[in-house]
């Protein structure tokens, strides 16, 4: 390869300026619209302009100065200006027409830094730009250079100035001068003699004279050489065309068919059959041609045809992008005994497959095996040092790319138009730190070739490393995304457009912006484009999204972005647990159960998983899964809800002994909310343990302060149903009478009088019985009073009453 390289660059290499100079634009520039505006704290200069390019930008503390060769102003521009109102910052705008020309913004405040940008127009048109000045007067930000250093405050961009000598053309062989006709050996026949004729002019390469009386000759209804005179005509047909195939490839198809139906065993027959699948692939009848290749593969015996089939098919293969299967058919060519030609052009071949396939460094040997072979086959085929430029750029030799590309554009005039090549120049220059020749080329290739393949990529290129340069840089990236995303763009570059405007967005914060970029993509691309990339990015973005949401107590907004998701988006263990609890917060319990149930059955282990599945399970009444989730929570933190939980869970079960190993470990712990010692003495009184129900009875009646009357007196119920079950009814006559102090209302006043009137009764205390139940007759129910007099009633008639 290095022999290759050494040998290549001993032909004439032209330099940049040359070729660059016949793209420059030589009209003066006309500004056709000016405007400021402010946004994000950014004063934004915007110029229309057609014409040449700024020869200079310059800027510092004081002032912007924008200079060009000439100067014009439109008709309406000059209106604009008359009543022109400059933004806070702008002290003063000048606008200096002729030659040269200039626009000079002075300063009232020390900016912090000043960025120029240039863009197609809007609609684009080849000749017509937008040169943007953003200028910010608050941001605190220092621009480097790559090395590290503050950059210097002038930038400019001065014109190329390289001289380069066009290369001497190539030289075009000779002309050849038609012999005489006639001149036989020999007496033939008279329509024999048009035969022998266009037979002798086709051997001296005389293509037209032979066609010709081939054709008499098979008009005059010659018999003898009738197959032969077909494939005479047919390949002088052929070789009198041979580059005009596009033009007349049609008819070259049917004279080779009409011969291969004369005879199809004929000696000519499988070269012509080679000739129509090459003709067929010119004019991009690529299926046919690809068939007849492989017939012909099959039927070849001799090295020219085997070689015919062969590099068909490897040319039909690159044209379908199915480079290994060339790589392999293009290297059985090359173990056949080839001319120099015919091996050389293989070598080109395979070497184009090679940097398809993306073996570089393959490619490039077999282009110097190919020039090693024939020195002068760039002149024939100019695309070889495209290639070779190309190879060189995707190995980042940026210098090697640059050099064989700009000699590529020196060979071929039409690749002058060819934007892609511009562009990839430009990168090498870049790369190769040439910054203000490569920002020039740029600029030019924006402005003279907007919506071309090319521009878009040197615009992307453009902003990928506007990013870079902080908040004004990525301001006007963002600018070139925008503009870019109104194109219709070739799919592989939209998806570059907006994934990179997306995840800007998403790197400065803007989730929900980022995620809108990605829908418009998604909602713009036809359903067979693969979107892989921006599915993740989105599955990325909803995820973040989701945990900042929750993050601000956005529980809402959470529950939201997961039931308006694609299903095909790829939720996170955090972004579903976040989900989960949102669904939680809300009250939502059933979806909130789902989201956490699926965290479990995807690996997750979590006490605090466990804790809230058996507190949603518990709420929503199943108490086995409660139980089970329950039973996992090991921590320390965790014991006392797990016992009470338990507790509760076995108290419904009315599985008291149960529930009452939990209260015993629960009272360990430390002392017991009053709700829960009220359901421990619901528990004592079920198992009928009374010393344990009087304990905690009192503990809530007579122990704490804080605790309402209502709970006290339930808690003195239980202590009074558990003495009145085991006999003791002094101790109950007591408990009532607290009781009757607590009573929250009449009704439950009377009703506990009551009570305490049957226990007194119950004792044998007549007077007791007979004061408690005139206690009862004042009660304001007309029930609980006619039930005293009653009593009282009955107490008199039976002799119970005490005197």
């Amino acid at each position: 390869m290095i022999f290759m390289k050494r040998k290549i660059l001993l032909f004439p290499l032209l330099f940049l300026a040359a070729s660059f100079a016949s793209f420059e634009c030589a009209k003066a520039a006309v500004m056709e619209d000016v405007s400021f505006r402010v946004e994000d704290g950014i004063t934004r200069l915007v110029l229309v302009l057609s014409g040449e390019l700024p020869q200079e930008i310059i800027t510092d503390h004081n002032r912007a100065l924008v200079s060009f060769k000439e100067l014009n102003l439109s008709s309406s521009t000059v209106e604009k200006l008359r009543d022109f109102r400059l933004p806070s910052g702008i002290k003063d705008f000048q606008v200096r027409k002729g030659q040269p020309g200039s626009l000079e913004i002075d300063f009232s405040v020390k900016p912090e830094y000043v960025e120029r940008l240039v863009l197609p127009a809007v609609p684009p048109s080849a000749g017509k730009y937008r040169l943007i000045l953003d200028i910010l007067f608050s941001a605190k930000i220092e621009k480097t250079d790559q090395e590290g250093k503050k950059e210097a405050p002038e930038v400019s961009m001065p014109f190329i100035e390289e001289k380069m000598e066009e290369p001497s053309p190539p030289p075009r062989g000779f002309v050849e001068t038609a012999p005489p006709i006639g001149q036989r050996s020999g007496i033939v026949p008279f329509v024999e003699a048009f035969y022998e004729e266009a037979k002798r002019a086709f051997e001296q390469k005389h293509y037209k004279r032979a066609f010709v009386l081939f054709d008499r000759y098979l008009q005059k209804n010659g018999e003898i050489h009738r197959v032969d005179a077909l494939y005479g005509k047919a390949f002088s047909f052929y070789e009198m065309n041979r580059d005009r195939e596009a033009d007349v490839g049609f008819d070259m198809i049917q004279l080779f068919g009409e011969a291969i139906s004369a005879d199809s065993t004929h000696e000519k027959a499988l070269e012509a059959q080679c000739l129509t699948a090459r003709t067929y692939f010119i004019l991009g009848v690529t299926k046919r041609a690809s068939d007849m290749f492989e017939e012909l593969k099959k039927k070849a015996t001799t090295n020219r045809d085997k070689l015919c089939a062969l590099k068909g098919l490897g040319m039909v293969k690159i044209k379908n992008g199915e480079y290994i299967e060339a790589v392999s058919i293009l290297n059985d060519a090359l173990e056949l005994e080839a001319p120099v030609d015919e091996e050389a052009e293989l070598h080109f071949l395979l070497g184009e497959a090679l940097s398809g396939a993306g073996a570089y460094l393959e490619a490039l040997k077999n282009f110097g095996s190919l020039l090693e072979l024939k020195p002068d086959f760039y002149l024939e085929e100019p695309d070889v040092v495209k290639l070779i430029g190309e190879a060189f750029f995707a190995l980042r030799d940026y210098q090697s790319a640059r050099d064989f590309l700009i000699w590529y554009l020196n060979l071929d005039d039409q690749a002058r138009e060819n934007s892609m090549v511009w562009a990839e120049i430009a990168e090498s220059m870049l790369q190769s730190g040439k910054m203000e020749l490569a920002e020039r080329l740029q600029n030019k290739i924006i402005v003279e070739m907007p919506d071309t393949e090319g521009a878009y990529i040197t615009l992307l290129r453009k902003a990928q490393y506007l990013e870079q340069k902080g908040t004004g840089g990525r301001f006007q990236a963002e600018t070139i995304y925008q503009d870019l995303s109104q194109k219709n763009l070739p799919i592989p570059l939209k998806e570059i457009a907006f994934f990179r405007w997306a995840d800007l967005k998403r790197r400065e914060g803007k989730i929900e912006e980022s995620l809108d970029i990605v829908n418009r993509f998604l909602s713009t691309v036809p359903p067979s484009v693969p979107v892989d990339d921006f599915l993740v990015l989105k599955s990325k973005l909803l995820n973040e999204a989701v945990i900042e949401n929750f993050r601000q107590k956005l529980y809402s907004k959470v529950t939201s972005l997961y039931e308006t998701a694609d299903e095909n988006v790829e939720w996170s263990i955090d972004a579903l647990e976040a989900i989960a609890s949102s669904y939680e917060k809300l009250e939502m319990y059933p979806q909130a159960l789902v989201l956490y149930e699926k965290l479990v059955d995807s690996g997750k282990k979590s006490e605090s998983l466990y804790l809230s599945i058996a507190r949603i399970a518990y709420l929503l009444g199943d108490a086995k899964k409660a139980e089970k989730y329950a039973q996992m929570l090991k921590e320390a933190e965790n014991l006392k809800e797990k016992l009470t939980m338990l507790a509760r869970i076995y108290m419904e079960r009315r599985d008291y002994n149960a529930a009452l190993a939990q209260f015993e470990s629960l009272t360990r712990l430390g002392t017991l909310s009053p709700e829960l010692t009220l359901l421990y003495l619901q528990c004592a009184g079920a198992l009928k343990r009374c010393d344990l129900v009087s304990r905690l009875a009192d503990e809530i009646a007579f122990g704490k302060e804080d605790i309402t009357d209502s709970m006290k007196y339930s808690a003195l119920s239980q202590k009074l149903e558990c003495y009145r079950n085991a006999g003791k009814v002094d101790e109950a006559i007591k408990v009532a009478g607290e009781m009757i102090k607590l009573a929250s209302d009449e009704p439950v006043r009377c009703q506990t009088l009551y009570l305490l009137a049957s226990l007194q009764r119950r004792n044998g205390d007549m007077k007791e019985t007979e004061l408690t139940l005139q206690e009862l007759s004042k009660c304001k129910d007309p029930l609980w009073k006619k039930v005293a007099e009653q009593e009282l009633a009955f107490m008199k008639l039976t002799g119970n009453q005490s005197r």
